[in-house]
């Protein structure tokens, strides 16, 4: 009976130590940790600083209220030259960091206030690490973290970890750049609309997604209307411009990498749309300035190239005039003078002569024109002129009446009808004016008919 009573009383005590322990000691608590934590690869150029964001994934048992990491790297290749915070860390202490022939060790800790903590489920970067580049065309370096340390807050303070994720740097080549960028001369007339393609010439070291100029203008001469997309970007955005007492500035952008420009390309990135407010013989300058060439992800790298300026000239207009008479010698007034060009039926100016006969067109760009001239009664005449620009062309006219033949003045006369029986009967050549009803047909039966008439004044010749 004794013995039984011992064992009774040491399997109580076991049960009241273990108790005892359960309720004395804390449980141990999971500790921070993320998905992963790390830095994707990167490359930049000999010379330059390049941008390296160090990202959390997914952080999980937090809040973080610091962290601490080892980034191991090759220093002939690339080293540290700043830290700074991240887009989860913007109201942190500013990061700490020291350099060591290995590498870089990095800290950094929040500003006491709990919500600036890392949260469950947050994602982003902690810090951004400034990296100088040193080493020459084709080196790599690795950049593997370790020593990962993630704090969680009071009162415990404890730490976990979570996997790394390292990336590789290559020194890559030259920023990108181009042969060069610019405009041609150019001239336009006063109050007339001007297109100046900016062209750029032999892409390098692409490819390019986005360009930014300045374009410098005396804008008393020349005022930029608008920006359309040049022959190289019909697929980028519509270029955004500003303009500024001193010019215009204009900045182009595409999102999508094939449409990017490619090494080699060479044409027109933006058409500038030139509104001449100048006098004739007024310039401007069209100087290009703060020229940027940007390459896409990841570092988004700018280059520039060299500029290829250029001067607007107005230009003075030409002047077309002249006098039409009849046979005569008398002052035809009231005839329509227009202007055509060469290749086009579109009227570009018009005009009528006064008492004397006289008209002119006073602005006419260098171009070939043809001077049209119409009156009723009268045939229609059209003269083929080209014209310089501050040149003056003269060209007289004398126009001939409709049913005046023998050229005396008079229409449908006896001598008119006799010409036109004539040609008939292919007893003399006729021309054109022997057309009366404008069929085609020089001296047919209806243009007969038609002076018949018109000398017993039943019709007049229109």
């Amino acid at each position: 009976m004794k013995k039984g009573r011992n064992g009774l009383v040491i399997g109580l005590t076991i049960l009241i130590t273990a108790a005892a322990f359960w309720t004395f000691t804390p449980l141990a608590l999971a500790v921070p940790t993320a998905t992963n934590i790390g830095v994707a690869d990167a490359h930049g150029y000999t010379d330059a600083h390049v941008l390296v964001p160090v990202n959390i994934t997914n952080v999980q048992d937090g809040p973080v209220p610091s962290l601490i990491f080892d980034i191991l790297y090759d220093n002939s290749v690339i080293n540290v030259s700043e830290v700074q915070k991240g887009a989860l860390t913007l109201n942190w202490d500013t990061p700490a960091y020291c350099n060591h022939e290995w590498g870089t060790r990095v800290a950094i800790v929040y500003d006491s206030v709990d919500e600036h903590a890392i949260q469950n489920g947050e994602t982003g970067s902690v810090v951004v690490l400034n990296f100088s580049v040193i080493g020459e065309l084709g080196d790599t370096s690795v950049m593997n973290l370790s020593s990962i340390q993630l704090a969680e807050g009071a009162p415990d303070y404890q730490i976990g970890t979570a996997p790394a994720i390292n990336g590789t740097f290559t020194v890559a080549s030259a920023l990108p750049t181009a042969t060069n960028i610019g405009v041609a001369d150019a001239n336009g007339y006063t109050n007339t609309q001007v297109l100046i393609p900016v062209n750029i010439t032999n892409v390098q070291n692409g490819p390019v997604t986005s360009v930014i100029f300045d374009i410098l203008c005396d804008n008393s001469v020349i005022t930029v209307t608008d920006v359309q997309k040049g022959t190289l970007i019909p697929n980028w955005d519509t270029p955004a411009y500003c303009n500024h007492e001193w010019g215009t500035r204009v900045t182009i952008y595409d999102s999508i990498d094939e449409y990017a420009l490619q090494n080699g390309a060479t044409g027109s990135v933006v058409l500038l749309n030139f509104n001449v407010i100048g006098e004739s013989g007024a310039t401007s300058v069209m100087n290009f300035t703060d020229i940027q060439l940007a390459e896409g992800a990841p570092n988004f790298q700018i280059g520039t190239a060299p500029a290829k300026n250029g001067t607007f000239t107005v230009l003075p207009y030409g002047i077309i005039n002249g006098q039409l008479t009849e046979i005569t010698g008398a002052a035809m007034e009231g005839v329509n003078v227009t202007l055509t060009a060469n290749d086009s039926s579109v009227v570009l100016e018009t005009t009528t002569t006064n008492e004397t006969g006289y008209f002119n067109l006073s602005t006419v760009e260098a171009a070939g024109y043809y001077v049209n001239f119409t009156k009723l009664r009268y045939w229609d005449i059209s003269t083929r002129v080209t014209v310089q620009s501050g040149e003056t062309k003269t060209v007289n006219v004398v126009p001939s009446r409709k049913g005046d033949l023998n050229d005396n003045g008079i229409s449908a006369d006896a001598g008119d009808v006799t010409m036109m029986l004539r040609a008939s009967v292919y007893k003399l050549t006729p021309d054109e004016r022997y057309d009366l009803n404008n069929n085609g047909r020089l001296a047919d039966a209806g243009d007969v008919t038609m002076m018949l008439r018109a000398s017993v004044y039943m019709i007049e010749l229109l």
